[in-house]
């Protein structure tokens, strides 16, 4: 009986409560309708103060933004902010919102017009006039007028798909002139992985132009903010030289080195049909990640400029290497010594990790088969800096020619030391090799030494001339070897969807029959036998091509 009394009472006095609120809603708006502006407005005041939850709340609003004086704006906009919190959907609202915005671009208040812009973006119809309209007036207040910190502001307050693209750019843009360089590189890491096909990561960020509409599309997986990003540059750039070129759309996506973040990416690269063809990813480990989500059943062809371990063709035929592999650097070594018969007894140094062991044993199985003698084969550590114990090993052998599938720091501290211990038989390295630090801090032990590395491009090629002038207009430098191959891995994928292989499962079967696509690098071939490879000795502080 007690809590029926007790719910009777509230009753009534939440009735009494909300009789007396409109009460004093009714009288604001009765001052208000007699011209007595300011005494209603007072009332309306503490209306909407006392009563924050009454139904009159939204006319009592609206009334006080409509009948503000010049006098009064700042109360104008801190009742437009109410109103846009509590009816943000509304269409009062949105022409509050609009006048509010067009007022702050005639008074040069762009932070101030650009919070209204976004609010009108977030809370309307796309395809209105009206979006698009405050779509045009934020995109010109971002690019022209807001500085770093009112930027910031926007991107981590609003978090706009729409403009969080042009926003990061902006600052990218911004922390540069200012000196920013390591601020620069963090917007400019987001905008790549966040938002990998706006307009600005494509079109400022990796410089490419997709305005083809073209039906078919090529996705570039490389690394291109993690640990080998110079090397992912120079990828990227033989790309876009060919995409000024070509008229099949190509879409950028980072993996930063990570073999998770290759793996997301693949599979939503998969799962979009535009895409035909991957060109990447840059090594070998994100290309063994990408096989391993394609076997079996998955059809989607992936051209690496870049990877080298030819495992990977074991078990996945999806994958196809445009570069030379270290299982046929290797053979063409073992080859290579065979043909000479000054080099009979060979031994092997090498790392003990994927490099140093794919080469060693591709090495070791040609040559035998070849009858060359293996007299030792040495594995050591990454990181080991004294061999002397290990050369101690092999001091009295009679040793013709020592096989190094080496990094270029490891090569210089085992010739030292070799020659330290009056070992000097010819020295046979990898590509790896190829670098400019081994003859600055080893040139006078490295006198009787080859270095096989894959062929240049010919110089007097008119498609390797052309390449090359673009790339120096474009980037005022000269193009590794990586970019030439990415540049003829895009054109050869652009030649087959052009001639109507369109589809990934005919650019498989196309490019596992091709005999050889001729590119400004040379031959591209994906037969078994590829031994493009030349030879390198040391010669007054100089690489010099030998003849075989």
């Amino acid at each position: 009986m007690k809590s029926k009394i007790f719910s009777l009472v509230l009753i009534i006095f939440v009735f009494a409560f909300s009789q007396e609120g409109n009460d004093l809603f009714n009288k604001g708006m009765e001052k208000i309708s007699k011209k007595q502006t300011e005494a209603g407005r007072e009332l309306l005041k503490e209306f909407i103060d006392s009563y924050p939850d009454n139904e009159n709340n939204y006319t009592a609003l609206v009334t006080l933004i409509k009948t503000c004086s010049q006098s009064q704006f700042e109360e104008k906009v801190a009742y437009s902010e109410k109103l846009s919190e509590m009816y943000p959907k509304d269409k009062e609202t949105q022409n509050v919102r609009i006048e509010l915005s067009n007022h702050f671009i005639k008074k040069k208040a762009y932070f101030e017009a650009a919070a209204w812009l976004m609010q009108i973006i977030m809370f309307t119809d796309e395809n209105s006039k009206t979006f698009q309209t405050a779509e045009g007036n934020l995109t010109k207040v971002i690019e022209k007028y807001l500085t770093s910190s009112e930027l910031e502001y926007m991107l981590y307050n609003y978090n706009s798909d729409v403009f969080n693209p042009l926003i990061l750019f902006r600052l990218y843009q911004l922390s540069i002139e200012s000196d920013e360089l390591q601020k620069s590189d963090i917007f400019r890491q987001r905008l790549i992985k966040d938002y990998p096909e706006s307009e600005y990561t494509k079109k400022y960020i990796f410089e490419i132009t997709n305005n083809k509409n073209s039906k078919c599309k090529i996705a570039l997986l490389l690394e291109l903010t993690g640990d080998l990003a110079n090397f992912g540059e120079q990828v990227k750039r033989g790309c876009v030289i060919a995409n000024e070129e070509e008229n099949i759309d190509i879409v950028p996506f980072d993996t930063d080195g990570s073999s998770v973040r290759t793996l997301e990416l693949v599979d939503s690269i998969y799962a979009d049909n535009t895409y035909v063809a991957i060109i990447g990813p840059m090594t070998s480990q994100e290309t063994v990640v990408v096989g391993a989500y394609l076997y079996k059943d998955k059809l989607l062809p992936v051209l690496s400029p870049t990877a080298t371990d030819g495992e990977i063709l074991r078990f996945n035929s999806n994958i196809f290497l445009v570069n030379n592999t270290l299982v046929e650097e290797a053979m063409f070594t073992a080859d290579w010594l065979k043909s000479d018969s000054l080099y009979q007894n060979i031994g092997v140094f090498y790392s003990d990790d994927s490099y140093g062991k794919t080469l060693a044993n591709s090495f070791k199985n040609e040559a035998e088969r070849l009858g060359l003698n293996i007299i030792f084969e040495i594995s050591y550590p990454a990181g080991t800096q004294d061999f002397l114990d290990k050369i101690e090993m092999i001091e009295k052998m009679k040793i013709d020619a020592i096989y190094l599938p080496v990094s270029s720091e490891d090569a210089i501290l085992l010739s030292t030391q070799l020659a330290f211990k009056d070992i000097n038989p010819l020295l046979v390295g990898g590509s790896a090799l190829y670098n400019e630090n081994l003859i600055r801090l080893a040139k006078d032990y490295l006198k009787n030494t080859v270095i096989v590395s894959p062929k240049t491009a010919n110089g007097l090629s008119e498609s390797y001339n052309n390449f090359r002038l673009k790339y120096f207009r474009k980037y005022s430098t000269e193009p590794d070897r990586f970019a030439i191959l990415s540049y003829d891995t895009y054109k050869l994928l652009a030649m087959l969807i052009k001639n109507g292989y369109n589809t990934r499962k005919a650019i498989l079967n196309y490019l596992k029959t091709m005999d050889y696509y001729e590119g400004a690098s040379g031959r591209i071939s994906f037969q078994k036998s590829r031994m493009n490879f030349d030879l390198f000795e040391i010669k007054n502080n100089e690489f010099i091509k030998k003849e075989k």
